[in-house]
């Protein structure tokens, strides 16, 4: 019976540490750089510039900061990887307040923001508020917000062009436990057929189907979901996805299958268990260039 106190004792300290860490961390900001060469890149985009963020669910703290630095990098384009907001009651208000703050960033770059399952969760279970916020989202595409819901738009310099995909998954791909199958044939449905002679960029909030993503034709593919693993531990990386699936082959990080590539974001913020522990919040800038 001591032995027991003992150890819920112990498990209940270290609980305490864990959310006293968390709490402490999520109040950072690390910035991270990534340049990625890439055949395909038309030369008049060499250098094309793009701050990622993703998985902000609503956490203000850094915002200030996160919105120096896009001023400062002067980046070519922002996307964001999905989730920014929060899919519970009562979260309506901050929900907005979230895209209020990407329409502060468009100021200063184009915006490109494709749905994770937060936002999925609002457009299938709470119609009516989704409505409230695809109104302004709607109004805030004069001012260069573009929300790719399975579409894509197409940047242009010279004679040369590349395009920015943005993937919507159902519910069904974000199931904890199972995974469902994702095909070529269903993403040429929900986005098209891949125009393969162009640089193809796809935001996709699950990077569990990168392979999947890869075989469609994306060249570059920007995700979030996984929270760099929530707890990072030395050599072993993050430990558990929203998934539940422990150390998760996708936690964080730079991937490459061929000569194709995965960015995934640590994310900005948390929501419902508010765990980060050595995985502080995370501003991507990602830089193109020709081989």
């Amino acid at each position: 019976m001591r032995i027991i106190e003992i150890l819920c004792t112990l498990l209940l300290i270290l609980l305490i540490i864990v959310f006293l860490e968390s709490a402490r961390e999520i109040r950072k900001l690390n910035i991270t750089r990534y340049s990625l060469s890439l055949k395909k890149l038309p030369k008049e985009f060499n250098g094309y510039k793009t701050i990622i963020m993703a998985d902000l669910h609503n956490s203000f703290y850094n915002i200030d900061r996160i919105i120096e630095v896009i001023k400062n990098e002067k980046p070519n384009g922002v996307i964001v990887a999905g989730d920014m907001l929060v899919y519970r009651d009562n979260q309506q208000e901050n929900n907005v307040k979230s895209l209020q703050i990407l329409a502060e960033i468009s100021k200063y770059a184009d915006v490109y923001y494709a749905p994770g399952n937060h936002e999925m969760g609002y457009m299938t279970k709470k119609p009516e508020e989704w409505l409230i916020y695809e109104k302004q989202l709607l109004e805030y595409r004069d001012d260069n917000l573009y929300f790719l819901d399975n579409k894509f738009i197409e940047l242009t310099r010279g004679n040369s062009n590349i395009r920015i995909y943005g993937l919507h998954l159902t519910d069904g791909y974000y199931k904890r436990f199972i995974g469902k199958e994702l095909s070529k044939q269903q993403m040429d449905t929900l986005l098209g057929e891949c125009r393969g002679e162009c640089l193809n960029i796809l935001i996709a909030h699950n990077p569990d189907y990168f392979e999947k993503y890869c075989e469609w034709g994306a060249d570059v593919v920007i995700s979030g979901h996984n929270h760099g693993g929530l707890m990072r531990l030395p050599l072993l990386g993050g430990v558990i996805s929203p998934r539940l699936r422990i150390f998760p082959k996708y936690d964080y990080g730079l991937f490459y299958n061929n000569d194709k590539a995965m960015v995934l974001s640590g994310g900005l913020g948390a929501h419902s268990l508010k765990i980060r522990v050595n995985n502080k919040p995370e501003l991507v800038v990602l830089e193109l260039s020709n081989k």
